[in-house]
């Protein structure tokens, strides 16, 4: 069988949409990933993931000499195939300097010139579906697969007694995940929100990586709304908590991705970027809300500031349509 190493060191979504890619590649052959540190968990516990190697490009293996020693680190490996599920010339050169005879990338990526075989990006279909196509100078016809994470017992254990601690009872419960990488994907009215799915009835469970939103949530929120708080855990117990949740409401950022990969409905908010990009959480169920205006999308990923300086894209969101789409979705 071929030693096919995938690599992915992007965002926490793009590893997630990596995943169908993963399965596929798995037919024929021993899948590695190579990933930074903190997106591991996406493939642990997967049966189709052979190994998964850290690239922590960011930090100790950051700049020329940290991509010199990955590569070379690499060789010793012996991998017959490197599906470069990112287009960066980092990626690139560290599969050509691991000696990998079969180097697959698209056919715009700035580092092309470090491939052997090239695939067309096809801008009209999904991202998960344009990295399938990475596998067909292989012979290969992928089929679509949704993503899959793989939270272990223990993952769900630590997330129920993170739950239950305080106060969660397994009533129905909606979930929302406010962060984002970038400053205007963040819909600033999710505190309204919140306030209106209390009052009709529902528990809210927020997610998020950073203790600073937590703490702005717990400033805004009366103590009186059975609101409960899941920050700044492992990817993988967020995972399980979130399979609690009957909807989750997202920015367009990895946390709508972890949502659809362990099957619970996601409703994605767009602003500066558009679903015809391709990046938009897969599942039937999933449903999105957002404003058609002639300056969307102004970016490929969003960026810290408005270029226009009105954010329109995402305040004229008003939080009670948010709230009734996420309640009739539950209703489903």
């Amino acid at each position: 069988m071929r030693n096919i190493l995938i690599i992915q060191t992007a965002w926490l979504g793009d590893n997630i949409l990596t995943l169908p890619l993963v399965s596929n590649a798995a037919k024929i052959g021993k899948v590695h990933i190579l990933t930074i540190p903190q997106w591991a968990d996406v493939y642990r516990n997967n049966p189709d993931v052979s190994s998964i190697i850290t690239y922590d490009k960011h930090r100790a293996e950051r700049g020329i000499l940290g991509i010199r020693r990955k590569g070379f680190s690499l060789r010793k490996m012996n991998f017959d195939v490197a599906l470069l599920a990112q287009k960066w010339w980092r990626s690139a050169l560290v599969a050509k300097l691991a000696n990998i005879g079969v180097r697959i990338g698209f056919d715009d990526a700035p580092a092309k010139k470090f491939y052997t075989h090239t695939v067309e990006y096809d801008r009209n279909i999904h991202e998960s579906e344009r990295l399938l196509n990475l596998l067909k100078p292989l012979g290969v016809e992928p089929e679509m697969v949704a993503p899959k994470l793989f939270p272990t017992n223990d993952d769900e254990k630590q997330a129920k007694k993170i739950l239950l601690r305080q106060g969660w009872n397994g009533e129905e419960t909606i979930a929302i995940a406010p962060e984002s990488a970038w400053r205007t994907k963040r819909y600033p009215h999710f505190v309204e929100v919140v306030k209106i799915l209390a009052n009709s009835g529902f528990s809210v469970m927020l997610i998020g990586a950073e203790r600073e939103t937590e703490n702005f949530f717990r400033k805004n929120l009366s103590v009186n709304e059975h609101i409960f708080f899941i920050f700044g855990k492992e990817l993988l117990v967020v995972a399980s908590a979130l399979k609690n949740a009957g909807v989750l409401i997202s920015n367009d950022s990895g946390a709508g991705h972890i949502g659809a990969a362990v099957n619970v409905p996601v409703l994605s908010l767009f602003g500066p970027t558009v679903p015809e990009q391709g990046f938009f959480p897969i599942g039937e169920e999933n449903r999105i809300v957002q404003k058609n205006l002639s300056c969307r999308p102004c970016s490929a990923h969003g960026t810290e500031k408005c270029p226009l300086g009105h954010h329109r894209c995402m305040t004229k969101i008003e939080p009670e349509e948010i709230a009734q789409t996420a309640v009739e979705m539950t209703k489903n």
